[in-house]
């Protein structure tokens, strides 16, 4: 995904993902192993949080459509690489902005 295009949205907006779109995946574990790494994400990125829970709906028989709805997540992440929460380990608990 380094030489793909960045995207500025998480999800095409246009997109209505349905359990069954098209052909299942032959092999569905790449696509339940990369749903499942983009969910550690939820803790700095919180900004997936509907994005990859409607991609988690689809683990049982994902198909091709939702597959290219997953790769779209990871060009969105390409794009936005810098934002993020980051938490500090000081005992300082002030909110900044």
């Amino acid at each position: 995904m380094l030489d793909s295009s960045s995207s500025t949205t998480s999800l095409t907006s246009n997109l209505k993902l349905l359990q069954v779109m098209d052909d299942p995946l032959s092999d569905a574990t790449f696509y339940r192993q990369l749903v499942g790494k983009l969910n550690f994400l939820l803790h700095i990125r919180p900004d997936l949080a509907f994005t990859i829970q409607h991609l988690s709906q689809f683990n049982k028989t994902p198909c091709q459509t939702h597959y290219q709805a997953a790769l779209h997540v990871l060009k969105y992440l390409k794009g936005t690489i810098g934002q993020a929460l980051l938490f500090n380990n000081d005992s300082s608990y002030q909110l900044e902005a």
